[in-house]
């Protein structure tokens, strides 16, 4: 990920930088890879951070493995960061999941994969129980 570590605002000068963006993979069988494109970067030691609720998941033991696997030395980060990961944890209530729901339902990147159809009063049903 390439950053200007050095960036000092100058008169007349640009009062922002760029930071360039990894490229993020998705699709099945990508957590497996993780190990080998990480060694072909000549990476030896990593961090997988997640929050503890997926700490114990598949997918970071798959992840976890990979790297193993490849002979990179991995640590795994899950200590709680502070940000919510529930509905009320940023102020919402009941009386909120039906708007938000709706908001959702609306979103093609937000249920347009979804394995099964997915209705506004699934997805309601979801926040609901995220409270």
């Amino acid at each position: 990920m390439g950053c200007c570590h050095y960036f000092v605002a100058t008169e007349g000068g640009a009062d922002s930088f760029t930071v360039e963006m990894p490229r993020i993979m998705f699709g099945r069988g990508v957590m497996e890879e993780v190990g080998e494109r990480v060694r072909a970067q000549e990476i030896k030691r990593a961090v997988l951070f997640t929050d503890p609720y997926l700490a114990d998941s598949k997918y970071v033991a798959q992840a976890r493995k990979a790297l193993t696997d490849a002979g990179v030395d991995a640590e795994l980060y899950a200590e709680a960061t502070g940000i919510p990961n529930r509905i009320g944890g940023v102020g919402l209530t009941r009386e909120d999941v039906e708007e938000l729901a709706a908001s959702v339902a609306c979103q093609r990147r937000a249920i347009g994969n979804s394995p099964r159809d997915t209705t506004q009063q699934d997805i309601e049903k979801i926040f609901a129980r995220a409270r």
